[in-house]
Formats: C-alpha cells, sequence, structure tokens
C-alpha cells in the first residue's frame, strides 16, 4: 500500500481537506481536489508519486473533478461558485 498527505496542511507533499478525485487511466494520473488549500494535487498512479500542484485557473476550493477525454479537467467549486475548466498535458 501507498500513501500521500500526513498531517493536514498547505506544503506540497500536505493536503487539507481532500475532498474527491478523479483518475486518468491513461496517463496514470490520479486529481484530487485539495479544497482548503485551492488547488488540485496530481500524483502518480499507483506509486501515488507527488507530480505538480494546479492552481489559479479561476480555482476555489474545488469539491468535485471530472476527468473529460485527455487533457480537460472540471472542478466543482464551493467557495468561488460556479466550475473551473483545467487543460492539462498528461
Amino acid at each position: 500500500m501507498c500513501s500521500f498527505g500526513g498531517p493536514c496542511g498547505a506544503g506540497v507533499h500536505q493536503l487539507d481537506w481532500p475532498r474527491h478525485l478523479a483518475v486518468d487511466e491513461d496517463s496514470r494520473l490520479i486529481f484530487v481536489a485539495d479544497e482548503l488549500n485551492d488547488r488540485v494535487v496530481v500524483l502518480r498512479s499507483p506509486t501515488l508519486e507527488f507530480v505538480r500542484l494546479v492552481r489559479g485557473h479561476g480555482l476555489s476550493q474545488p469539491r468535485r473533478l471530472y476527468l473529460a477525454g485527455r487533457q480537460r479537467l472540471y472542478a466543482g467549486q464551493w467557495g468561488g461558485g460556479g466550475v473551473a475548466v483545467i487543460a492539462f498535458q498528461a
């Protein structure tokens, strides 16, 4: 088994209220909605190795993620309301 995170926080290897995730089986990427840090954390499957952080894109308290196609991620938001669209490259 693998794990990612540890104590709550805003560091690169920390999460603060992870709410939802989406998995891209082709690229083997896992997207985690890190609500209270206003970001999406990208991990490599199955090792949960950190890949990168996604911030900006109008992202505010992401709660739900939906992966559409190969390079588009939708994030439903709580605090800012609405939906953010995030383009990514595997």
